[in-house]
């Protein structure tokens, strides 16, 4: 049975403009949301601010307990962590991987309807060090952009009018993103599915002044309803058609620069990874990525859905080579499961996510 009451938690999503205090609600930030994120609640669930105690080890103390005048809260040395996860939808994915892989470039502003936004995502990371204390701003922004985005989130689990109950994370980028389908599952699951834990360089407390505004949500638009995905690989062998599972991992291993007095990180730093793993069946064709595994063999692996364009088109590809191959049994039958380490090639990019939505994130004159 659904939980009802959980159903009415809302999870804001804003540009921040500011790295640090000057762009936290109530100081650069407005309580009114840019966008509002559907999410499973069971997946926002035990979200919480980093906190830890600990008691001073000094001597001449009085016993073997701890001493309330001895003990100390931190809750700033650590980034934060907040995960949000559910079925991949249509205007919000683009949010996703633009937090995830950090730079966007609009490559359809020349088709007859302006409406729908056909953007490319990659790794802001292959061309410079991201500099999160200048962010990027949706307003005259460059096209890709020049500097990465950075986001608050805030999360109101009971759904009330007033702001108490509002946790408040400020300063945050995707720091693990999966993205997976399962063509056999049934009924919803057998949808595009998204997790994501976000770092956070502040956790904003429980802002207990001003009402949270959150927009109208995204109409619910999944991926693998009506269109199904079509899975290839080149390179390594040429192979296009069944597949029984994909997922893709996005690691940006975020960590903290400099920290202020107070603990606040001055910047945030990633050591950006991502792989693709894959199971297939077990046949003559697929059989032959056995020896390009052994050899190290670059190999492109491909997942789309919809036409180019178009709203609801979905283009992941990865280049790299492969790092585990291995057979096992599923459902009484011999299938191949990969892993693919996405490399930066000689020409090209290590991942390319493109999405056509009704989502504009980069600008274009």
């Amino acid at each position: 049975m659904a939980d009802y009451i959980a159903r009415k938690a809302k999870i804001g999503f804003w540009h921040k403009l500011d790295f640090g205090s000057t762009g936290d609600i109530g100081e650069g930030t407005t309580t009114t949301a840019n966008y509002t994120l559907l999410m499973e609640p069971e997946k926002i669930a035990g979200n919480k601010p980093t906190v830890s105690r600990e008691e001073y080890q000094l001597t001449s103390a009085q016993g073997l307990i701890a001493e309330r005048a001895r003990s100390f809260t931190d809750a700033q040395s650590s980034l934060h962590h907040v995960k949000l996860g559910g079925v991949a939808i249509r205007e919000q994915l683009p949010l996703l991987f633009f937090l995830a892989l950090l730079k966007a470039a609009e490559t359809d502003y020349t088709v007859p309807n302006p409406d729908n936004y056909q953007q490319v995502f990659t790794f802001f990371a292959k061309d410079s060090l991201p500099d999160f204390t200048n962010p990027y701003e949706p307003e005259g922004n460059s096209n890709p952009n020049v500097s990465p985005p950075l986001a608050i989130i805030a999360i109101d689990e009971t759904g009330t009018t007033g702001s108490e109950l509002v946790d408040v994370y400020s300063d945050c980028i995707v720091d693990t993103l999966d993205f997976s389908v399962n063509p056999n599952a049934q009924g919803t699951a057998r949808f595009a599915q998204v997790d994501c834990t976000f770092a956070a360089g502040y956790h904003d407390g429980y802002p207990t002044s001003g009402d949270f505004t959150f927009p109208t949500p995204p109409a619910v638009v999944p991926y693998n309803n009506q269109n199904a995905f079509a899975f290839s690989i080149t390179d390594a062998i040429t192979y296009s058609g069944c597949f029984k599972e994909f997922r893709l991992t996005i690691n940006n291993n975020v960590t903290s620069d400099c920290k202020t007095t107070g603990g606040r990180p001055t910047n945030l730093r990633v050591s950006p990874e991502a792989q693709i793993e894959f199971s297939l069946p077990y046949n003559s064709t697929t059989q032959a990525l056995k020896n390009k595994f052994v050899e190290g063999t670059e190999a492109t692996i491909k997942l789309s859905t919809g036409t180019t364009g178009q709203l609801g088109f979905l283009e992941i590809e990865g280049k790299g080579a492969l790092i585990n191959l291995e057979t096992a049994i599923e459902n009484n039958v011999w299938v191949l499961k990969g892993t693919l380490k996405c490399e930066q090639p000689a020409s090209g990019e290590a991942l390319k996510v493109t999405m056509c939505s009704l989502t504009q994130l980069i600008g274009v004159a």
